[in-house]
């Protein structure tokens, strides 16, 4: 089975050195070259992307291309049903990606912005130097992006794990269901270092419709982890999905 190794684990190999030009990852800084094969890294407290070589079962290199592993976070389908009409509502919120370019004009500098569900980082505890609990991060997450005040049920599907693409991801993030009180839902406090211009909660209809069509009320819903978690909460809970959808 494939794996990966850094560079300085296989730089021995004489052929994996060499300058092959396009089909190598070259690292660049200020303007300065690097030769092929050199160890590198770069971290934060976000996450971290480092050079990594993948090796056969024989650990024989293959090819080069950055690792990008994110830290301990998780994604959350914050879900909940009308008071009058218990039909199921799922949390869609608005929000920038500034690194995604637009493919319909890629000269375009205006940023886009994705239909998505709540997600993100764990928090350190405080004067600990662990991390809050996913399921504890996915309420916090849930109340401030989504608005939910109060948490009816917090579910962990059978295998509570996500990759955001395997290619070159290393890292995975956990996975939550969150039921929610549609009747306590609040304003959203402002927050300058994650714009999010909109939190609405809406009927599995028009989401499944949104998605279909790809842009809709200002937004993308192209995003693979929002999309995919989508899916996982619908096979877990064929029950949710409208018999009718389709008619």
């Amino acid at each position: 089975m494939a794996a990966t190794k850094r560079p300085i684990e296989v730089n021995n190999f004489e052929k994996f050195c060499e300058d092959k030009g396009e089909n190598n990852w070259i690292l660049e800084v200020d303007g300065k070259r690097f030769p092929p094969g050199t160890d590198w890294k770069v971290k934060s407290r976000f996450g971290s992307v480092e050079a990594a070589v993948v090796v056969d079962k024989e650990g024989r290199p293959l090819f080069d291309r950055p690792s990008y592993s994110e830290a301990p976070g998780v994604s959350i389908v914050a879900w909940g049903r009308d008071a009058v009409t218990g039909e199921v509502k799922i949390a869609v919120i608005h929000q920038p990606r500034p690194h995604a370019d637009d493919p319909e004009d890629r000269s375009s500098t205006e940023e886009m912005v994705f239909g998505q569900l709540p997600m993100g980082f764990m928090d350190k505890l405080i004067g600990k130097e662990e991390m809050e609990h996913f399921t504890d991060a996915a309420k916090r997450e849930t109340a401030e992006e989504a608005g939910a005040s109060v948490i009816l049920a917090i579910e962990v599907p059978p295998y509570p794990y996500q990759n955001a693409c395997p290619s070159f991801v290393r890292s995975w993030t956990d996975l939550c269901f969150v039921e929610v009180d549609l009747q306590k839902i609040v304003e959203r406090k402002k927050d300058a270092t994650e714009p999010i211009y909109k939190a609405e909660y809406i009927s599995v209809r028009e989401l499944i419709r949104r998605v279909g069509v790809g842009k809709a009320d200002g937004a993308v819903y192209r995003m693979g982890i929002s999309n995919s978690l989508w899916f996982i909460f619908f096979c877990c809970h064929p029950d949710l999905w409208p018999d009718n959808i389709y008619r």
